[in-house]
């Protein structure tokens, strides 16, 4: 059960921070590179007990878990393995250590004047008769992103 916890967290962690650092944030050492890094080896560690957790199986007599590890491999390997691997491959790493100007382009354009994305200024002409900005608003921001 905490190790269930565990990884839900780093999941929501995942769902709901990782995609504004990616489109948003340069690659750089710091503490969210530090972070990533951690979530990413708890991800690892729960692919490889993936491949030793047993699974429910209806018979005759109701519901029994599965305990044969050949199984228990087949399953993972035809079900989830190919996604959780892919989610494991170190795109942040490998922004940090390539010098590919094509890598850098894939970013959505940050201005380096004030760290807001280019496209958000055109929201200031649609906001002039607000009270509240986008950029003043960390949801509306998130929401936008």
């Amino acid at each position: 059960k905490r190790w269930d916890l565990v990884t839900m967290t780093a999941l929501a962690y995942m769902a709901l921070l990782a995609p504004v650092q990616v489109s948003m944030m340069e690659t750089r050492i710091d503490a969210f590179f530090i972070w990533n890094c951690f979530v990413d080896f708890l991800f690892f560690i729960d692919l490889g007990l993936q491949f030793f957790i047993m699974y429910p199986i209806r018979t005759n007599y109701g519901y029994k878990l599965e305990s044969s590890h050949g199984r228990i491999v087949s399953r993972y390997l035809r079900g989830w393995f190919i996604i959780d691997l892919v989610s494991l491959l170190p795109f942040d790493l490998a922004g940090l250590l390539s010098t590919s100007e094509s890598l850098t382009n894939l970013k959505v354009l940050v201005e380096e004047s004030d760290g807001w994305p280019r496209w958000i200024d055109d929201f200031d002409a649609l906001e002039a008769n607000l009270s509240l900005k986008t950029k003043e608003n960390g949801w509306m921001m998130y929401i936008t992103c």
